[in-house]
């Protein structure tokens, strides 16, 4: 059987605070995906200046390998 999408963040994925996790539409078949960590008990200004993780693919190299 094959583990969910949040069973797989939350197997391979050890953070503190709150993950965003937006899916849209793109041109074509691609989905665009961002990720974007939000730690308010991280003191360090710097957090503010991070931008989130943006990818561009097809569903299917998502699947393939978004987690590799």
């Amino acid at each position: 059987m094959q583990s969910s999408l949040l069973s797989r963040i939350l197997q391979r994925l050890d953070f503190t605070g709150v993950l965003q996790l937006n899916i849209s539409k793109g041109i074509e078949s691609n989905l665009l995906v961002t990720v974007m960590l939000n730690n308010e008990q991280c003191g360090n200004n710097a957090k503010n200046g991070i931008p989130p993780f943006a990818f561009n693919a097809t569903p299917q190299e998502f699947d393939e390998g978004f987690f590799e």
